[in-house]
Protein backbone atom coordinates (compact mmCIF):
# COMPACT_ATOMS: atom_id res chain seq x y z
CA UNK A 1 0.00 0.00 0.00
CA UNK A 2 1.28 3.40 -1.09
CA UNK A 3 2.12 5.93 1.60
CA UNK A 4 0.88 9.47 0.81
CA UNK A 5 3.56 10.97 3.01
CA UNK A 6 6.04 10.51 0.17
CA UNK A 7 4.26 13.32 -1.92
CA UNK A 8 4.83 17.07 -1.58
CA UNK A 9 1.39 18.57 -1.08
CA UNK A 10 2.43 22.23 -0.84
CA UNK A 11 4.73 24.38 -2.96
CA UNK A 12 5.70 28.01 -3.25
CA UNK A 13 5.74 27.75 -7.10
CA UNK A 14 2.18 26.85 -8.24
CA UNK A 15 1.47 25.63 -11.80
CA UNK A 16 0.83 28.51 -14.31
CA UNK A 17 -2.87 28.62 -15.20
CA UNK A 18 -3.49 28.52 -18.96
CA UNK A 19 -5.87 31.27 -20.28
CA UNK A 20 -7.30 31.45 -23.82
CA UNK A 21 -7.63 35.06 -25.07
CA UNK A 22 -9.27 36.44 -28.20
CA UNK A 23 -9.36 39.70 -30.06
CA UNK A 24 -12.62 40.96 -31.56
CA UNK A 25 -12.13 41.52 -35.28
CA UNK A 26 -14.70 43.59 -37.14
CA UNK A 27 -15.45 43.19 -40.84
CA UNK A 28 -17.89 45.29 -42.90
CA UNK A 29 -19.58 44.00 -46.04
CA UNK A 30 -21.42 46.33 -48.43
CA UNK A 31 -24.17 44.59 -50.39
CA UNK A 32 -26.18 46.01 -53.29
CA UNK A 33 -29.31 44.53 -54.79
CA UNK A 34 -27.49 44.49 -58.12
CA UNK A 35 -24.92 42.04 -56.72
CA UNK A 36 -27.35 39.14 -57.07
CA UNK A 37 -27.57 36.57 -59.86
CA UNK A 38 -30.45 37.97 -61.94
CA UNK A 39 -31.22 34.64 -63.56
CA UNK A 40 -31.55 32.97 -60.19
CA UNK A 41 -33.09 35.91 -58.34
CA UNK A 42 -35.16 38.02 -60.78
CA UNK A 43 -36.86 39.91 -57.92
CA UNK A 44 -34.78 41.89 -55.47
CA UNK A 45 -37.18 41.28 -52.57
CA UNK A 46 -35.40 37.98 -51.97
CA UNK A 47 -31.95 37.00 -53.15
CA UNK A 48 -28.71 35.38 -52.07
CA UNK A 49 -25.07 36.45 -52.40
CA UNK A 50 -21.69 34.77 -52.05
CA UNK A 51 -19.53 36.82 -49.70
CA UNK A 52 -16.34 35.94 -51.57
CA UNK A 53 -14.48 35.01 -48.38
CA UNK A 54 -14.91 32.79 -45.37
CA UNK A 55 -15.81 34.58 -42.16
CA UNK A 56 -14.83 32.40 -39.20
CA UNK A 57 -15.82 32.36 -35.54
CA UNK A 58 -18.63 34.90 -35.96
CA UNK A 59 -19.70 36.10 -32.55
CA UNK A 60 -22.26 38.71 -33.69
CA UNK A 61 -23.56 40.51 -36.76
CA UNK A 62 -25.84 43.47 -37.39
CA UNK A 63 -27.16 45.90 -39.98
CA UNK A 64 -25.32 49.20 -39.60
CA UNK A 65 -26.72 51.24 -42.50
CA UNK A 66 -29.09 51.03 -45.44
CA UNK A 67 -30.33 52.99 -48.42
CA UNK A 68 -33.80 51.89 -49.55
CA UNK A 69 -35.96 53.51 -52.27
CA UNK A 70 -39.24 54.81 -50.90
CA UNK A 71 -40.73 55.00 -54.38
CA UNK A 72 -41.77 51.38 -54.31
CA UNK A 73 -45.46 51.68 -55.06
CA UNK A 74 -48.21 51.70 -52.45
CA UNK A 75 -50.66 50.35 -55.02
CA UNK A 76 -49.33 47.44 -57.01
CA UNK A 77 -50.69 44.31 -58.66
CA UNK A 78 -48.29 42.30 -56.52
CA UNK A 79 -49.97 43.74 -53.41
CA UNK A 80 -53.40 42.88 -54.90
CA UNK A 81 -54.77 46.37 -54.25
CA UNK A 82 -55.45 47.89 -57.66
CA UNK A 83 -58.94 46.62 -58.61
CA UNK A 84 -62.50 47.67 -57.82
CA UNK A 85 -65.77 46.20 -59.13
CA UNK A 86 -69.07 48.05 -59.40
CA UNK A 87 -72.45 47.90 -61.11
CA UNK A 88 -74.48 50.78 -62.47
CA UNK A 89 -78.13 51.21 -63.45
CA UNK A 90 -79.97 54.07 -65.05
CA UNK A 91 -83.47 54.58 -66.37
CA UNK A 92 -84.92 56.97 -68.90
CA UNK A 93 -88.52 57.92 -67.97
CA UNK A 94 -91.17 58.68 -70.57
CA UNK A 95 -94.47 60.40 -69.68
CA UNK A 96 -97.46 60.37 -72.02
CA UNK A 97 -100.53 62.39 -71.02
CA UNK A 98 -104.02 62.66 -72.50
CA UNK A 99 -103.31 59.93 -75.00
CA UNK A 100 -107.05 59.35 -75.43
CA UNK A 101 -107.57 62.96 -76.47
CA UNK A 102 -108.09 63.61 -80.17
CA UNK A 103 -105.33 66.22 -80.13
CA UNK A 104 -102.79 63.68 -79.04
CA UNK A 105 -99.82 63.54 -81.41
CA UNK A 106 -99.33 60.31 -83.37
CA UNK A 107 -103.07 59.56 -83.35
CA UNK A 108 -102.59 58.22 -86.85
CA UNK A 109 -100.40 55.51 -85.39
CA UNK A 110 -103.08 54.43 -82.97
CA UNK A 111 -103.55 56.13 -79.64
CA UNK A 112 -102.33 53.10 -77.70
CA UNK A 113 -99.30 52.53 -79.94
CA UNK A 114 -97.42 55.70 -79.00
CA UNK A 115 -94.98 53.92 -76.65
CA UNK A 116 -94.57 51.14 -79.19
CA UNK A 117 -93.66 53.68 -81.87
CA UNK A 118 -91.01 55.22 -79.63
CA UNK A 119 -89.48 51.84 -78.86
CA UNK A 120 -89.42 50.90 -82.55
CA UNK A 121 -87.64 54.16 -83.32
CA UNK A 122 -84.98 53.27 -80.77
CA UNK A 123 -84.63 49.53 -81.22
CA UNK A 124 -85.73 48.68 -84.77
CA UNK A 125 -88.83 47.34 -86.47
CA UNK A 126 -88.99 44.21 -84.30
CA UNK A 127 -87.01 45.53 -81.34
CA UNK A 128 -84.15 43.49 -82.76
CA UNK A 129 -81.62 46.15 -81.72
CA UNK A 130 -82.66 46.15 -78.08
CA UNK A 131 -79.63 44.98 -76.06
CA UNK A 132 -80.00 42.18 -73.54
CA UNK A 133 -79.16 44.57 -70.68
CA UNK A 134 -82.07 46.90 -71.53
CA UNK A 135 -85.62 46.50 -70.25
CA UNK A 136 -88.78 48.34 -71.27
CA UNK A 137 -91.11 48.80 -68.32
CA UNK A 138 -94.48 50.39 -67.61
CA UNK A 139 -96.14 51.59 -64.43
CA UNK A 140 -99.08 49.27 -63.95
CA UNK A 141 -102.29 49.78 -62.00
CA UNK A 142 -100.59 48.65 -58.78
CA UNK A 143 -97.87 51.34 -59.20
CA UNK A 144 -95.30 48.63 -59.84
CA UNK A 145 -92.82 48.76 -62.68
CA UNK A 146 -93.61 45.75 -64.87
CA UNK A 147 -91.59 44.42 -67.80
CA UNK A 148 -93.01 44.32 -71.30
CA UNK A 149 -92.90 40.81 -72.69
CA UNK A 150 -92.75 39.63 -76.28
CA UNK A 151 -91.32 41.72 -79.10
CA UNK A 152 -93.05 44.45 -81.08
CA UNK A 153 -96.63 43.16 -80.83
CA UNK A 154 -99.56 45.39 -79.93
CA UNK A 155 -100.99 43.26 -77.14
CA UNK A 156 -98.77 44.47 -74.34
CA UNK A 157 -99.59 48.11 -75.10
CA UNK A 158 -103.14 47.60 -73.87
CA UNK A 159 -104.53 50.76 -72.28
CA UNK A 160 -105.95 48.88 -69.33
CA UNK A 161 -102.51 47.82 -68.10
CA UNK A 162 -101.48 51.33 -67.10
CA UNK A 163 -101.90 53.29 -63.93
CA UNK A 164 -104.44 55.91 -65.11
CA UNK A 165 -106.53 56.48 -68.20
CA UNK A 166 -105.06 59.88 -69.00
CA UNK A 167 -101.40 59.40 -68.10
CA UNK A 168 -98.89 56.70 -68.91
CA UNK A 169 -95.49 56.19 -67.30
CA UNK A 170 -92.80 54.22 -69.06
CA UNK A 171 -89.12 53.83 -68.54
CA UNK A 172 -86.23 52.26 -70.38
CA UNK A 173 -83.92 50.63 -67.85
CA UNK A 174 -80.25 50.04 -68.58
CA UNK A 175 -78.66 47.50 -66.26
CA UNK A 176 -75.23 46.61 -67.70
CA UNK A 177 -72.94 43.87 -66.48
CA UNK A 178 -70.53 44.31 -63.61
CA UNK A 179 -67.56 46.54 -64.34
CA UNK A 180 -64.04 46.13 -62.93
CA UNK A 181 -61.47 48.92 -63.05
CA UNK A 182 -57.73 48.62 -62.46
CA UNK A 183 -55.87 51.73 -61.34
CA UNK A 184 -52.30 52.23 -62.61
CA UNK A 185 -49.66 51.10 -60.16
CA UNK A 186 -48.12 53.90 -58.15
CA UNK A 187 -48.45 56.17 -55.12
CA UNK A 188 -51.34 58.62 -54.99
CA UNK A 189 -52.44 61.75 -53.19
CA UNK A 190 -56.12 62.01 -52.15
CA UNK A 191 -56.95 64.21 -55.14
CA UNK A 192 -55.04 61.91 -57.51
CA UNK A 193 -56.85 58.79 -56.34
CA UNK A 194 -60.26 60.50 -56.63
CA UNK A 195 -59.59 61.77 -60.14
CA UNK A 196 -58.23 58.39 -61.22
CA UNK A 197 -61.28 56.54 -59.90
CA UNK A 198 -63.68 59.01 -61.50
CA UNK A 199 -61.95 58.79 -64.87
CA UNK A 200 -61.76 55.00 -64.95
CA UNK A 201 -65.35 54.46 -63.78
CA UNK A 202 -66.69 56.96 -66.30
CA UNK A 203 -64.58 55.37 -69.02
CA UNK A 204 -66.28 52.03 -68.40
CA UNK A 205 -69.78 53.54 -68.44
CA UNK A 206 -69.06 55.71 -71.48
CA UNK A 207 -67.65 52.85 -73.56
CA UNK A 208 -70.63 50.68 -72.67
CA UNK A 209 -73.24 53.35 -73.50
CA UNK A 210 -71.76 54.90 -76.63
CA UNK A 211 -72.89 52.22 -79.13
CA UNK A 212 -75.09 53.86 -81.79
CA UNK A 213 -78.46 52.31 -82.50
CA UNK A 214 -78.63 50.46 -79.18
CA UNK A 215 -78.30 53.02 -76.39
CA UNK A 216 -79.50 56.21 -78.08
CA UNK A 217 -81.91 56.88 -75.21
CA UNK A 218 -79.25 56.96 -72.47
CA UNK A 219 -77.88 60.51 -72.88
CA UNK A 220 -81.41 61.89 -72.54
CA UNK A 221 -81.95 65.51 -73.38
CA UNK A 222 -78.93 67.24 -74.90
CA UNK A 223 -78.94 71.00 -74.13
CA UNK A 224 -78.99 73.06 -77.30
CA UNK A 225 -80.73 70.38 -79.36
CA UNK A 226 -83.16 72.03 -81.79
CA UNK A 227 -86.67 70.74 -82.48
CA UNK A 228 -90.04 71.95 -83.70
CA UNK A 229 -92.17 72.41 -80.59
CA UNK A 230 -95.38 72.39 -82.63
CA UNK A 231 -94.67 68.96 -84.09
CA UNK A 232 -92.85 66.47 -81.93
CA UNK A 233 -93.74 63.49 -84.05
CA UNK A 234 -90.04 62.98 -84.80
CA UNK A 235 -89.66 61.10 -81.52
CA UNK A 236 -91.07 58.12 -83.44
CA UNK A 237 -88.58 58.51 -86.28
CA UNK A 238 -85.83 55.92 -86.43
CA UNK A 239 -82.82 57.14 -84.44
CA UNK A 240 -80.61 56.78 -87.51
CA UNK A 241 -82.55 59.52 -89.34
CA UNK A 242 -81.18 63.08 -88.98
CA UNK A 243 -84.66 64.49 -88.22
CA UNK A 244 -85.21 62.06 -85.36
CA UNK A 245 -85.14 63.43 -81.83
CA UNK A 246 -82.83 60.53 -80.95
CA UNK A 247 -80.33 61.24 -83.70
CA UNK A 248 -78.22 63.76 -81.68
CA UNK A 249 -77.78 61.08 -79.02
CA UNK A 250 -76.13 58.57 -81.34
CA UNK A 251 -72.59 57.87 -80.26
CA UNK A 252 -73.04 59.99 -77.13
CA UNK A 253 -72.14 58.02 -74.03
CA UNK A 254 -72.57 59.27 -70.47
CA UNK A 255 -70.09 60.00 -67.69
CA UNK A 256 -72.21 59.99 -64.53
CA UNK A 257 -69.59 59.33 -61.81
CA UNK A 258 -68.02 61.89 -59.53
CA UNK A 259 -65.52 60.94 -56.82
CA UNK A 260 -64.80 63.52 -54.13
CA UNK A 261 -62.42 63.80 -51.17
CA UNK A 262 -63.68 65.24 -47.88
CA UNK A 263 -60.64 67.01 -46.43
CA UNK A 264 -62.27 67.40 -43.01
CA UNK A 265 -63.15 63.75 -42.42
CA UNK A 266 -60.41 62.25 -44.63
CA UNK A 267 -63.07 60.15 -46.36
CA UNK A 268 -63.78 59.47 -50.00
CA UNK A 269 -67.25 59.87 -51.53
CA UNK A 270 -68.68 58.35 -54.70
CA UNK A 271 -71.67 59.80 -56.54
CA UNK A 272 -73.58 59.68 -59.82
CA UNK A 273 -75.58 62.57 -61.26
CA UNK A 274 -78.12 60.16 -62.72
CA UNK A 275 -78.95 56.53 -62.00
CA UNK A 276 -77.72 54.41 -59.11
CA UNK A 277 -74.77 52.11 -58.42
CA UNK A 278 -73.33 49.45 -56.15
CA UNK A 279 -69.69 49.18 -55.05
CA UNK A 280 -68.77 45.51 -54.75
CA UNK A 281 -66.12 45.90 -52.06
CA UNK A 282 -66.64 42.32 -50.92
CA UNK A 283 -65.58 41.00 -54.31
CA UNK A 284 -62.44 38.85 -54.29
CA UNK A 285 -60.62 40.24 -57.30
CA UNK A 286 -58.54 38.06 -59.57
CA UNK A 287 -54.84 38.83 -59.87
CA UNK A 288 -52.38 36.90 -62.03
CA UNK A 289 -49.42 36.60 -59.69
CA UNK A 290 -46.07 34.90 -60.07
CA UNK A 291 -45.68 32.01 -57.65
CA UNK A 292 -42.83 33.72 -55.78
CA UNK A 293 -44.35 37.18 -55.52
CA UNK A 294 -46.87 37.20 -52.72
CA UNK A 295 -49.53 35.41 -50.75
CA UNK A 296 -53.24 36.02 -51.25
CA UNK A 297 -54.25 38.92 -49.02
CA UNK A 298 -58.05 38.91 -49.29
CA UNK A 299 -58.51 36.93 -46.06
CA UNK A 300 -56.60 39.56 -44.06
CA UNK A 301 -58.50 42.01 -41.85
CA UNK A 302 -56.69 45.10 -43.12
CA UNK A 303 -55.10 45.88 -46.47
CA UNK A 304 -57.03 43.01 -48.01
CA UNK A 305 -57.62 44.86 -51.27
CA UNK A 306 -58.08 48.24 -52.90
CA UNK A 307 -61.38 48.90 -51.11
CA UNK A 308 -59.65 48.52 -47.74
CA UNK A 309 -57.36 51.44 -48.54
CA UNK A 310 -60.39 53.51 -49.57
CA UNK A 311 -62.08 52.95 -46.20
CA UNK A 312 -64.61 50.21 -46.96
CA UNK A 313 -65.41 46.82 -45.47
CA UNK A 314 -65.77 43.51 -47.31
CA UNK A 315 -69.35 43.97 -48.45
CA UNK A 316 -71.48 45.55 -51.14
CA UNK A 317 -72.40 49.23 -50.80
CA UNK A 318 -75.63 50.29 -52.51
CA UNK A 319 -75.90 53.99 -53.25
CA UNK A 320 -78.24 56.22 -51.28
CA UNK A 321 -80.71 58.11 -53.47
CA UNK A 322 -81.02 61.83 -52.69
CA UNK A 323 -83.72 64.10 -54.09
CA UNK A 324 -82.20 67.45 -55.06
CA UNK A 325 -85.24 68.68 -57.02
CA UNK A 326 -86.25 72.28 -56.56
CA UNK A 327 -89.60 71.01 -55.29
CA UNK A 328 -88.08 68.37 -53.02
CA UNK A 329 -90.36 67.55 -50.13
CA UNK A 330 -89.25 67.12 -46.54
CA UNK A 331 -89.80 63.38 -46.62
CA UNK A 332 -87.99 62.37 -49.81
CA UNK A 333 -85.51 65.20 -50.14
CA UNK A 334 -83.41 67.85 -48.45
CA UNK A 335 -84.88 71.30 -49.04
CA UNK A 336 -81.70 73.11 -48.06
CA UNK A 337 -79.54 70.97 -50.33
CA UNK A 338 -81.97 71.35 -53.21
CA UNK A 339 -82.90 75.02 -52.91
CA UNK A 340 -79.82 76.64 -51.36
CA UNK A 341 -76.87 74.45 -52.21
CA UNK A 342 -78.21 73.39 -55.58
CA UNK A 343 -77.00 69.84 -55.12
CA UNK A 344 -75.05 67.69 -52.68
CA UNK A 345 -72.48 69.85 -50.90
CA UNK A 346 -70.40 69.57 -47.75
CA UNK A 347 -71.28 71.94 -44.87
CA UNK A 348 -68.04 73.88 -45.29
CA UNK A 349 -68.54 74.17 -49.07
CA UNK A 350 -72.12 75.44 -49.15
CA UNK A 351 -71.83 77.30 -52.44
CA UNK A 352 -69.84 74.60 -54.17
CA UNK A 353 -71.90 71.39 -54.48
CA UNK A 354 -69.75 68.48 -55.50
CA UNK A 355 -72.69 66.56 -57.01
CA UNK A 356 -75.45 68.10 -59.13
CA UNK A 357 -78.19 66.01 -60.74
CA UNK A 358 -78.72 65.79 -64.48
CA UNK A 359 -81.44 63.15 -64.89
CA UNK A 360 -83.71 63.87 -67.89
CA UNK A 361 -87.24 62.92 -68.84
CA UNK A 362 -89.14 62.70 -72.13
CA UNK A 363 -92.46 64.38 -71.39
CA UNK A 364 -94.96 64.20 -74.26
CA UNK A 365 -98.24 65.96 -73.53
CA UNK A 366 -101.40 65.61 -75.55
CA UNK A 367 -103.06 68.93 -74.80
CA UNK A 368 -101.47 72.32 -75.37
CA UNK A 369 -103.87 73.85 -72.86
CA UNK A 370 -102.25 71.99 -70.01
CA UNK A 371 -98.75 71.18 -71.25
CA UNK A 372 -95.89 72.64 -73.23
CA UNK A 373 -96.22 69.93 -75.89
CA UNK A 374 -92.51 69.29 -76.26
CA UNK A 375 -89.56 67.17 -75.42
CA UNK A 376 -88.53 68.82 -72.18
CA UNK A 377 -85.17 69.38 -70.68
CA UNK A 378 -86.76 69.16 -67.26
CA UNK A 379 -84.26 67.38 -65.09
CA UNK A 380 -85.64 64.52 -63.10
CA UNK A 381 -86.68 60.93 -62.77
CA UNK A 382 -90.26 59.77 -62.37
CA UNK A 383 -91.00 58.15 -59.05
CA UNK A 384 -93.79 55.58 -59.32
CA UNK A 385 -96.91 56.78 -57.51
CA UNK A 386 -95.42 60.19 -56.82
CA UNK A 387 -96.93 62.31 -59.59
CA UNK A 388 -99.91 64.61 -59.49
CA UNK A 389 -103.02 63.44 -61.30
CA UNK A 390 -104.05 65.11 -64.55
CA UNK A 391 -107.26 66.49 -63.02
CA UNK A 392 -105.54 68.21 -60.11
CA UNK A 393 -102.64 69.68 -62.06
CA UNK A 394 -102.61 73.38 -62.78
CA UNK A 395 -101.97 74.52 -66.37
CA UNK A 396 -98.35 74.52 -67.57
CA UNK A 397 -97.14 72.92 -64.33
CA UNK A 398 -95.35 69.63 -64.71
CA UNK A 399 -96.06 66.73 -62.36
CA UNK A 400 -93.60 65.85 -59.63
CA UNK A 401 -90.46 65.20 -61.66
CA UNK A 402 -87.64 64.29 -59.32
CA UNK A 403 -84.01 65.19 -59.81
CA UNK A 404 -82.27 62.29 -58.11
CA UNK A 405 -78.61 61.64 -57.41
CA UNK A 406 -76.97 58.69 -55.66
CA UNK A 407 -74.02 58.64 -53.27
CA UNK A 408 -71.85 56.32 -51.20
CA UNK A 409 -69.46 57.56 -48.50
CA UNK A 410 -66.62 55.43 -47.15
CA UNK A 411 -67.07 54.15 -43.60
CA UNK A 412 -63.45 54.72 -42.58
CA UNK A 413 -60.59 57.06 -43.33
CA UNK A 414 -58.69 57.01 -46.58
CA UNK A 415 -55.39 55.18 -46.08
CA UNK A 416 -53.04 55.68 -49.00
CA UNK A 417 -49.77 56.34 -47.20
CA UNK A 418 -48.23 52.90 -47.32
CA UNK A 419 -46.26 51.00 -44.73
CA UNK A 420 -44.35 52.39 -41.77
CA UNK A 421 -41.60 49.78 -41.85
CA UNK A 422 -40.27 46.83 -43.76
CA UNK A 423 -38.56 43.78 -42.32
CA UNK A 424 -35.26 42.32 -43.45
CA UNK A 425 -34.72 38.61 -43.03
CA UNK A 426 -31.33 36.89 -43.17
CA UNK A 427 -31.81 33.16 -43.45
CA UNK A 428 -30.61 31.28 -40.32
CA UNK A 429 -29.58 34.48 -38.53
CA UNK A 430 -32.86 36.18 -37.54
CA UNK A 431 -33.42 37.08 -33.90
CA UNK A 432 -36.35 39.56 -33.81
CA UNK A 433 -39.60 38.02 -32.61
CA UNK A 434 -42.95 39.09 -34.10
CA UNK A 435 -46.60 38.25 -33.62
CA UNK A 436 -48.63 37.03 -36.58
CA UNK A 437 -51.32 39.64 -37.39
CA UNK A 438 -55.07 39.26 -37.90
CA UNK A 439 -55.88 36.84 -35.08
CA UNK A 440 -59.57 36.32 -34.31
CA UNK A 441 -59.73 33.20 -32.11
CA UNK A 442 -57.24 34.00 -29.36
CA UNK A 443 -59.62 32.93 -26.56
CA UNK A 444 -60.57 29.58 -28.06
CA UNK A 445 -59.48 26.39 -26.39
CA UNK A 446 -59.40 24.68 -29.77
CA UNK A 447 -58.30 26.15 -33.10
CA UNK A 448 -56.69 29.06 -31.29
CA UNK A 449 -54.96 31.17 -33.93
CA UNK A 450 -52.72 33.28 -31.68
CA UNK A 451 -49.23 32.73 -33.06
CA UNK A 452 -45.77 34.20 -32.85
CA UNK A 453 -42.96 34.36 -35.32
CA UNK A 454 -39.90 33.45 -33.23
CA UNK A 455 -36.68 34.73 -34.77
CA UNK A 456 -38.79 36.10 -37.60
CA UNK A 457 -36.53 38.85 -38.89
CA UNK A 458 -33.03 40.25 -38.72
CA UNK A 459 -33.76 44.00 -38.80
CA UNK A 460 -36.69 46.41 -38.87
CA UNK A 461 -36.21 49.29 -41.32
CA UNK A 462 -38.50 52.34 -40.80
CA UNK A 463 -39.99 54.18 -43.78
CA UNK A 464 -40.95 57.84 -43.91
CA UNK A 465 -43.92 57.32 -46.29
CA UNK A 466 -42.80 60.10 -48.61
CA UNK A 467 -43.26 58.70 -52.11
CA UNK A 468 -40.59 58.86 -54.77
CA UNK A 469 -37.62 59.45 -52.51
CA UNK A 470 -34.81 57.57 -50.83
CA UNK A 471 -34.84 56.29 -47.26
CA UNK A 472 -31.37 56.17 -45.70
CA UNK A 473 -30.32 55.38 -42.16
CA UNK A 474 -27.64 53.99 -39.90
CA UNK A 475 -27.42 52.17 -36.61
CA UNK A 476 -27.84 55.52 -34.86
CA UNK A 477 -31.34 56.32 -36.15
CA UNK A 478 -33.27 53.07 -36.09
CA UNK A 479 -33.98 50.36 -33.57
CA UNK A 480 -30.64 48.67 -33.07
CA UNK A 481 -30.55 44.92 -32.97
CA UNK A 482 -27.52 42.68 -32.85
CA UNK A 483 -27.57 39.04 -33.77
CA UNK A 484 -25.44 37.34 -31.10
CA UNK A 485 -24.47 33.70 -30.98
CA UNK A 486 -22.74 31.55 -28.37
CA UNK A 487 -20.88 29.47 -29.30
CA UNK A 488 -19.63 31.44 -32.28
CA UNK A 489 -20.61 30.35 -35.77
CA UNK A 490 -17.75 28.42 -37.25
CA UNK A 491 -18.02 29.80 -40.77
CA UNK A 492 -20.20 32.00 -43.01
CA UNK A 493 -19.48 32.41 -46.70
CA UNK A 494 -22.94 33.17 -48.17
CA UNK A 495 -26.18 34.82 -47.12
CA UNK A 496 -29.81 34.85 -48.28
CA UNK A 497 -32.07 37.89 -47.75
CA UNK A 498 -35.80 38.55 -47.86
CA UNK A 499 -37.58 41.91 -47.61
CA UNK A 500 -41.22 41.91 -46.53
CA UNK A 501 -43.86 43.78 -44.59
CA UNK A 502 -45.20 42.70 -41.23
CA UNK A 503 -48.18 40.93 -42.80
CA UNK A 504 -45.89 38.81 -44.96
CA UNK A 505 -46.28 40.63 -48.28
CA UNK A 506 -43.00 40.83 -50.15
CA UNK A 507 -41.79 44.35 -50.92
CA UNK A 508 -42.15 45.28 -54.58
CA UNK A 509 -39.09 47.43 -55.29
CA UNK A 510 -40.02 47.80 -58.98
CA UNK A 511 -36.47 46.93 -59.99
CA UNK A 512 -35.06 49.97 -58.18
CA UNK A 513 -31.61 49.47 -56.63
CA UNK A 514 -30.91 49.53 -52.91
CA UNK A 515 -27.96 48.78 -50.68
CA UNK A 516 -27.03 48.02 -47.09
CA UNK A 517 -23.98 47.28 -44.97
CA UNK A 518 -23.55 44.37 -42.58
CA UNK A 519 -21.09 44.21 -39.72
CA UNK A 520 -19.49 40.90 -38.75
CA UNK A 521 -17.72 40.62 -35.38
CA UNK A 522 -15.36 37.65 -35.27
CA UNK A 523 -13.21 36.15 -32.54
CA UNK A 524 -9.54 35.58 -33.35
CA UNK A 525 -6.96 33.86 -31.19
CA UNK A 526 -4.61 36.25 -29.47
CA UNK A 527 -1.39 35.84 -27.52
CA UNK A 528 -1.36 38.50 -24.82
CA UNK A 529 1.59 40.84 -25.22
CA UNK A 530 0.60 43.25 -22.46
CA UNK A 531 0.48 46.18 -24.84
CA UNK A 532 -0.93 49.49 -23.75
CA UNK A 533 -2.94 51.02 -26.60
CA UNK A 534 -4.23 54.55 -26.35
CA UNK A 535 -7.38 55.31 -28.34
CA UNK A 536 -7.84 58.98 -29.30
CA UNK A 537 -10.98 60.51 -27.80
CA UNK A 538 -12.39 61.54 -31.16
CA UNK A 539 -11.91 58.08 -32.65
CA UNK A 540 -15.24 56.51 -31.87
CA UNK A 541 -15.17 52.77 -32.30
Amino acid sequence: MMNNSNFILQTNNPTIKSEKTYVLDRKLVSIHSGDRDFNKWPNSNQFGVNLGANFNNIQSMRLINFSIPVNHYIFSDSYQNTKLSFTYQSNFPIILRDISNASTPFISSGQYNIPKSIMLALFGATLNNKPADVKIQYDNSQNIWADFSGNAGDTYYNKGEYATASERHFRIVWNPKKFTITIPEGSYSPSNICQTLQTLMNKEIYNASVISGKYDFIPGYIPGTSFNSSDISNVILDSSLPLSHWYPNRGKGIKPFLVYYNEVTNKIMFGVNTGSFVLHCGEKEDYSLACDVNKHVFEQHVKWGFSSYLGFQKKDYSSNIIDVSKDADEINGDLYQANVMGGVALPFEENNPWLVGRATTLDISGSSSTDINSWTGVQGTILSGNTESQSSRTPNVKPAIKNLVSTVEAEYNLNIYGEEALYMEVEKYNNIDEMYPYSKKTSNLYNNDLAHRVNGSFARIPLNNLPFGQESGSKNNFVLNVFHTDPPIKQIDRLKFKFRYHDGRLVDFKNLPFSFTLEFNMLKDEQVLNRNVRVPTLYNL
